[in-house]
C-alpha cells in the first residue's frame, strides 16, 4: 500500500492510455507532395511514348516492309526499345525533376502511412504519367502529315506482294500509286486495246491471257500477254509479258504515236491501268516504284524477244 504500489499504479495507467493520434498533413503539404510525385512521372511518360512512337514508326517503315511485320508487331518492338531506354533515362529524369527545386514535405513515417497521404501520392503519379504520355504523342502530329489510312483490296494486296514489295516499295507508296489506278475487266474476245489510236495509258495484266493481232491484217502475232495471277494467287510460271503500253515509259517518242496492234482477250482478263504521264510522275518521285515497274517491263521485253517471229 506504500509508494511502491502508487508507482506501479501510475505505470499501469500510463500504459492503458491510448497512443496520441497522428496529425494529418496540411493541405499545403499535400499539394507539395502531389507536385513532387507528379513531375518525375511526367518525364517518364513523355520519354516512354516519344521513343516508342518514333522507334515503332521507323521499324514499321523498314523492317516492317522488308520482313512483312504487322504494324502491331512494329509497335511492340518500339515499346521494347522504349522500356530499355527508360532504364538508362530514369536517373537523368529524377535528377532533372530535383533541379526544378521541388522537394517532398517533411512528414513523419506515420503521416506517410495515412490513407489520405498515400492516395495523393498515387493519384499524382498517375496524373503525371498520363500528362507525360499525352505530351510524348506529339510526333503523331508530324507523322500524320505523311501517312494515310491504308485500305487495300485482296487484289491490291496480291499485286503489292508479287510486283512491288520485293523492290522496297512501302505500303504507303503503293497506296499512293493505287489512288491513280483503275481496274478493268474483259470477257473472252473482248478488245483491250484498239489499233491505230493513241494509247495514253499503261496496263498491267494480272489475270487471263490476251493475244496481239497485227494491224491492219488482223492476223495473230506470236507475241501475247499473260497475267501473273490465277484464282487469287501467283502463277507458278508465266511466259507472256504483262505490261501493255509500257514502252512509252522509256521512250517518250512513242507516247504520241498510234498503238500499232490490237490486243484482244483470249480468255477472261483482269488488269489495272494508269495514265502514262501520271505513272511517270509517280515513278520519278519514288525510285522503288520506278524499279518495280521497269524491272517488270524489261522482263516483258526479254520474253517478247524470245517469242518474236
Amino acid at each position: 500500500g506504500g509508494p511502491a504500489g502508487s508507482s506501479a499504479d501510475s505505470a499501469g495507467a500510463a500504459s492503458a492510455r491510448p497512443a496520441a493520434a497522428v496529425v494529418p498533413p496540411t493541405s499545403r503539404e499535400l499539394w507539395q507532395l502531389g507536385l513532387f510525385s507528379a513531375v518525375p512521372f511526367i518525364g517518364f511518360g513523355f520519354a516512354d511514348n516519344l521513343i516508342m512512337i518514333l522507334a515503332g514508326d521507323a521499324i514499321d517503315a523498314t523492317l516492317g516492309v522488308a520482313l512483312g511485320l504487322t504494324t502491331m508487331a512494329a509497335a511492340g518492338f518500339g515499346n521494347l526499345i522504349s522500356d530499355v531506354a527508360g532504364l538508362g533515362l530514369g536517373e537523368m529524369i529524377e535528377a532533372s525533376a530535383k533541379a526544378t527545386g521541388l522537394s517532398a514535405p517533411k512528414l513523419s513515417a506515420e503521416q506517410f502511412e495515412l490513407s489520405r497521404t498515400r492516395a495523393v501520392k498515387g493519384l499524382s503519379g498517375a496524373l503525371g504519367i498520363s500528362i507525360g504520355c499525352l505530351l510524348g504523342m506529339f510526333p503523331l502530329l508530324l507523322l500524320g502529315n505523311r501517312k494515310h489510312p491504308i485500305y487495300l483490296t485482296s487484289e491490291e494486296e496480291l499485286l503489292y506482294a508479287t510486283h512491288f514489295a520485293r523492290y522496297g516499295v512501302s505500303p504507303q507508296e503503293f497506296y499512293a500509286l493505287m489512288k491513280h489506278a483503275r481496274w478493268r475487266s474483259a470477257e473472252p474476245n473482248g478488245v483491250i486495246v484498239e489499233p491505230g489510236r493513241r494509247l495514253p495509258k499503261v496496263l498491267m495484266l494480272l489475270e487471263g491471257k490476251a493475244i496481239v493481232r497485227r494491224h491492219p491484217t488482223g492476223l495473230p502475232a506470236s507475241r501475247y500477254y499473260e497475267g501473273r495471277h490465277e484464282r487469287g494467287a501467283l502463277k507458278a510460271r508465266s511466259t507472256g509479258g504483262c505490261i501493255i503500253g509500257g514502252t512509252a515509259l522509256v521512250d517518250p517518242a512513242v507516247l504520241g504515236k498510234p498503238y500499232p496492234n490490237q490486243v484482244v482477250a483470249a480468255e477472261a482478263c483482269r488488269w489495272v491501268e494508269w495514265d502514262t504521264e501520271e505513272l511517270k510522275g509517280t515513278m520519278n518521285g519514288h525510285p522503288a516504284i520506278e524499279a518495280a515497274v521497269l524491272q517488270t517491263l524489261y522482263t516483258d521485253l526479254l520474253q517478247g524477244l524470245k517469242h518474236s517471229d
